[in-house]
């Protein structure tokens, strides 16, 4: 098994760190357009499919800097997040940033 992602506890300043580290690694310009993204798929007045593009668009420049060679290994997941149910995106989404 392989955790490609696990959370650790809250307890700390670990996300505080954490956010830091990845906004390091994103431009100006890749950050305000994952801004952009997240708020046109946590919208629920788009169509299912434009909601799902958006958070394709999102993770598109997300992903980047969570991956040591993004070039490479961004073409190697075979997953898509944002195929399951908008519902459940949007609820993670505000569980992750809230």
């Amino acid at each position: 098994m392989v955790f490609s992602g696990p959370v650790p506890p809250r307890l700390g300043d670990f996300w505080t760190r954490y956010g830091t580290s990845l906004n390091q690694r994103l431009t100006t310009e890749e950050r305000a357009a994952m801004r952009i993204a997240s708020a046109r798929r946590n919208d629920t007045t788009p169509t299912p499919a434009d909601s799902r593009q958006a958070c394709r668009d999102m993770w598109a420049i997300g992903l980047r800097p969570r991956v040591a060679d993004p070039d490479r290994g961004i073409k190697l997941i075979k997953s898509d997040i944002c195929a399951s149910d908008l519902t459940g995106i949007r609820y993670g989404s505000g569980l992750a940033t809230g």
